[in-house]
């Protein structure tokens, strides 16, 4: 494999200096991080919750509303709860379950 592969546009990336009123715009990134051993680590150093079983995800849930919104990430998420999360009770607006 290790064939490099040229670009088709130019080869050059010109950055130009800040505009004036720009200061105060930050960039305000998703949540990122990686997997390491079988454990999510989040960049930003917030601390997550690591669930050993279903028992424990329904016990944190207990009470609480989930809103999922998304793409084929987020279906796969809310095909997994409701395979391994018995006392889940399923609401969606678009389906006729």
């Amino acid at each position: 494999m290790k064939v490099s592969i040229p670009a088709l546009g130019c080869a050059n990336i010109t950055v130009l200096p800040k505009l004036k009123g720009d200061n105060n715009k930050t960039v305000k990134t998703g949540p990122s991080g990686y997997y390491y051993q079988d454990v999510w680590r989040a960049l930003d150093g917030t601390k997550v919750q690591q669930f050993n079983d279903s028992k424990a995800v329904s016990r944190c849930l207990k009470g609480k509303v989930v809103h999922m919104y998304g793409d084929s990430t987020i279906r796969q998420w809310f095909e997994h709860f409701v395979q391994s999360l018995p006392d889940l009770k399923e609401f969606d607006l678009k389906s006729s379950r």
